[in-house]
């Protein structure tokens, strides 16, 4: 079962990146912890997943006399609809330092994107506690450019985790 809702996930965000402008990586085998998709009743589905970002200082092996690590990484979940396009999403991009028995977010940034004149994202922002890095949005979809009361609103935050050995969730 597990095998095959890899599989199925590996298709989903091949597919997405050969119809899509914004950016997703594939997924490779390793990285099959690192993708959550949420299914909505109306077809349409959430995909997150967490990457490292460029600029980072990494540590290989923890001990009692080496320095504690620091790295950035992200998290983003894109909302796609019935026919596998991107129509917005929210990233989470924190700055975390861990080793030696601890684990602390230094910096949280939030980013948000919509891909569509219906979908309009409001209140964005990003927060930190401890080890954990926050970004939160609303998105309101409208029936047209010229309305101007939403038929839904969605309310999503995204937590990136760090613990004290380095694993992110």
């Amino acid at each position: 079962m597990k095998k095959k809702l890899h599989i199925i996930v590996v298709l989903v965000l091949l597919f997405s990146v050969v119809t899509q402008t914004v950016h997703t990586r594939t997924v490779h085998a390793q990285d099959q912890d690192n993708v959550e998709i949420e299914y909505l009743e109306n077809g349409d589905y959430l995909v997150t997943t967490i990457t490292e970002e460029p600029a980072q200082t990494n540590t290989f092996g923890i001990s009692l006399y080496s320095e504690p690590t620091t790295v950035t990484k992200s998290k983003t979940k894109k909302y796609y609809n019935k026919y596998n396009e991107v129509i917005w999403y929210l990233k989470v991009t924190g700055t975390f330092t861990y080793g030696h028995g601890y684990a602390q977010c230094t910096k949280s940034v939030a980013t948000c994107k919509s891909n569509s004149y219906l979908w309009k994202l409001t209140n964005k922002r990003a927060s930190k506690a401890g080890n954990i890095a926050t970004a939160y949005v609303k998105a309101n979809l409208y029936k047209s450019f010229l309305a101007t009361k939403p038929v839904r609103i969605i309310e999503q935050y995204l937590n990136l985790e760090c613990s004290t050995t380095g694993k992110f969730k």
